[in-house]
């Protein structure tokens, strides 16, 4: 019995010091992103922080894609890419411990990207041709308190540009909030839409910076973070709950009035945007208000479906419209006052509808009227030196 009892007092000294480091050493499940090569699957321990109707992230070497790379570590590694329909590709897991607020922990990861990585794109011209996913991207970590939440943006990094692994050493800080959520995404390496990929192996577990300066191996005193400049900050959104989110779509139907008190004001979705009358309330309520500034277009920062821009957001919601309802063409009539100020105002336009992806058959330029026809333009009278007609092409 004594025996018994002192082999168990060894045991439980010999595992303590383990227990002692679950406030130090936050592991990660399956870092090394080990499994079968696969399209769209996302590794076991992980989780698809995607977009809907998009397919996850890849385990990858996979000939599928011309991705030959070997693996940093292991036999298998995460591909992502963000592609040229304002979606990118985003995995996650539930931390055993939470990230808290006021800790300085760091995460160290190799990354790479592929100089061939081929699939489909839904903005080709063809369909059925793939495309090289080459463009560099960049690495985004983010904190939250539920799956996939991302609230806190931890860490950056730099495009990626090398074919060959690197290995990267980020420093999570939580500002706001204890963050039992981390999500790694590839995201644009600049700001308009472009096809990319990203490679991911051998991610660290998560360590509070001085027990890492002890235990990890390739620990450097130095830290990869990217420090954006404050206008680049707002692109790249530090905090993308904080940005204002648009809608382009009209009111949902108000609810019955025995319904009023029970139910609540529903948020109308842009499968409500079906019909001619609905895109003419999009073009009114939004084109009345885009307006210019010593003859150069107003922009500023707002997000939309997940992604930031830095754009005039009344022409980006008309555009968004255009493209659910792609058989409708508007017609721009630009006031001035001079010939030179028309042609200014109208080239920062096309250069809004060319940056925002708006075909050239769903919008025309045509001379000021000498009278104004009601009937010819979604608003009558002259706003803002704008006016705007819609018919079906």
């Amino acid at each position: 019995m004594k025996i018994t009892s002192y082999i168990l007092f060894l045991l439980i000294f010999s595992i303590n010091p383990l227990f002692a480091q679950n406030d130090k050493i936050i592991f990660l499940t399956n870092p090394s992103f080990e499994g079968i090569p696969k399209a769209g699957t996302v590794p076991e321990g992980w989780v698809d922080c995607g977009f809907p109707n998009e397919s996850p992230a890849d385990i990858q070497p996979n000939p599928s894609f011309g991705v030959d790379k070997k693996a940093a570590h292991g036999n298998t590694y995460l591909g992502m890419v963000v592609r040229d329909n304002d979606t990118w590709e985003s995995i996650g897991q539930r931390l055993h411990h939470p990230l808290k607020v006021g800790k300085n922990y760091v995460i160290q990861l190799m990354l790479a990207r592929s100089d061939v990585y081929y699939s489909y794109s839904r903005k080709s011209s063809n369909a059925n041709t793939q495309v090289n996913y080459v463009t560099p991207t960049i690495l985004r970590i983010w904190g939250g308190r539920r799956p996939c939440e991302k609230e806190e943006l931890l860490a950056i990094s730099q495009p990626i540009t090398h074919e060959e692994w690197k290995a990267y050493q980020f420093k999570l800080s939580p500002e706001d909030f204890d963050y039992t959520f981390i999500s790694f995404e590839a995201y644009y390496s600049g700001q308009y839409p472009l096809i990319g990929n990203l490679l991911i192996d051998d991610v660290s577990n998560i360590m509070l910076e001085g027990s890492a300066k002890k235990l990890l191996p390739s620990f450097k005193e130095g830290y990869d973070n990217y420090t954006l400049p404050p206008e680049a900050e707002k692109f790249y959104a530090k905090k993308e709950s904080s940005l204002t989110s648009v809608s382009i779509v009209p009111p949902a139907p108000a609810p019955l009035e025995e319904e009023e008190e029970n139910e609540e004001k529903s948020n109308a979705g842009e499968d409500q945007l079906r019909t001619f009358e609905d895109l003419q309330w999009v073009i009114k309520e939004n084109g009345q208000k885009i307006s210019f500034k010593k003859g150069k277009l107003e922009k500023g920062f707002y997000s939309y479906y997940g992604r930031t821009y830095f754009q005039n957001v009344y022409l980006h919601n008309i555009i968004s419209a255009l493209k659910i309802m792609p058989e409708y063409r508007i017609s721009i009539a630009v006031h001035g006052d001079s010939a030179g100020a028309v042609k200014k105002k109208t080239k920062q336009l096309e250069k809004g509808f060319e940056e925002l992806g708006l075909s050239t058959i769903n919008y025309r330029f045509v001379e000021w009227p000498d009278v104004v026809r009601a009937t010819e333009w979604v608003w009558p009278a002259n706003i803002n030196g704008l006016l705007i007609g819609l018919e079906k092409i």
